[in-house]
């Protein structure tokens, strides 16, 4: 059911929109839940890149989440879960850019978590975990642009959760790769957060020392796992990749600085960590950055500014970082570029489209 902005403000959000910020009309549509009342809370993950299909997780009667799949002609679809009964919760996480394959996790027979690809035509196929009798949990966190590499997290046989890529042979054969850790010895947990749209390259976060702290990684099939160190000067402290361009050339996340604040970054190969700054005037206080565009040449995410909040930005390097105002994004795979988007706003999963 769509529902205009104008009355849906009193009950989500307050918006004050800069000039940067989305300068065209746009509609907010209500994606509901799987309630009768269509009460509850529902969050939307991921979308197509053109729109069209949007996904992520919405309570049932029985008030448990479940991975769904909406488009306009069908509104939200039940993606089911690993049980046989198709009972339990399921959670949808990512869809490819081509709208044909989603990622995500669901509860199995023996009431574990698992990575699962859904496609129309095979519905949720369990991905399995690192452990070779394919027991523990595993979750599927993104996709590539085709669908042909998911990435995630998954148990070894360590009982270890490490960084995996996930990819099937042209007989449809899938493999789980582990991606391994930042530690010498191989131990210490990893995550694989995100995947260029062409799957050459895996971002995330691995332990890299003794005290736990966590360091981006980048990873390709040529140089396997590297770390992307921090801003401060001796490289300890913890950094996080959230993202990678679509040819996997530049990653962005955030990471330590001298100062004990966090600071959003790109990284090229050729560069190194580059600070993005904040949006405050003297350039203190945290930033994250959340997206890439893919040809790399915009970032989105958030900054403190001076008057003690935090704003959704827009970087460039020509125009270097722009306050978007309070109508904050959350999370979308290039918010300000396509034409349309979904973002979570407050407690309700929506749909923002551009006029």
């Amino acid at each position: 059911m769509r529902k205009s902005i104008k009355k849906l403000i009193p009950l989500a959000i307050s918006v004050s929109m800069t000039p940067h910020a989305f300068a065209n009309d746009f509609d907010l549509i209500d994606l509901g839940s799987f309630k009768t009342d269509h009460s509850g809370m529902s969050f939307a993950q991921g979308v197509s890149a053109d729109g069209s299909i949007v996904v992520g997780y919405a309570p049932n009667n029985n008030n448990i989440d479940r991975a769904f799949k909406y488009t306009e002609a069908k509104g939200l679809e039940d993606l089911g879960t690993l049980k046989t009964d198709k009972s339990g919760r399921s959670e949808a996480k990512a869809i490819s850019a081509d709208g044909s394959v989603i990622v995500g996790s669901a509860v199995n027979n023996n009431n574990e978590n698992h990575a699962f690809k859904y496609t129309d035509s095979k519905k949720m196929i369990d991905l399995g975990t690192l452990k070779t009798d394919k027991s523990g949990n595993s979750y599927a966190l993104a996709v590539s642009a085709d669908g042909s590499v998911i990435v995630g997290q998954a148990t070894n046989n360590n009982n270890v959760s490490h960084a995996f890529k996930y990819t099937e042979n042209s007989q449809g054969i899938g493999t789980m790769e582990d991606l391994g850790s930042l530690r010498s010895d191989n131990t210490g947990v990893s995550v694989a957060i995100g995947v260029s749209a062409d799957g050459s390259t895996v971002v995330g976060q691995s332990v890299y020392n003794s005290s736990g702290d966590n360091h981006a990684f980048k990873h390709t099939e040529a140089t396997d796992m590297v770390d992307l160190g921090t801003f401060k000067s001796d490289n300890s402290g913890s950094s996080y990749a959230q993202a990678a361009s679509a040819n996997g050339a530049i990653v962005v996340g955030y990471a330590a600085n001298d100062n004990g604040e966090y600071r959003a970054f790109k990284h090229a190969d050729s560069t190194g960590l580059i600070d993005l700054g904040t949006l405050k005037t003297d350039h203190s206080g945290n930033s994250i950055a959340y997206a890439i565009s893919a040809d790399g040449n915009i970032i989105v995410g958030e900054a403190d500014n001076d008057n003690g909040f935090s704003h959704a930005f827009k970087y460039t390097n020509s125009e270097g970082m722009i306050d978007l105002g309070t109508l904050k994004i959350v999370w979308a795979p290039l918010p300000i570029m396509m034409h349309l988007k979904a973002i979570m706003l407050g407690q309700q999963a929506y749909l923002v489209r551009l006029n």
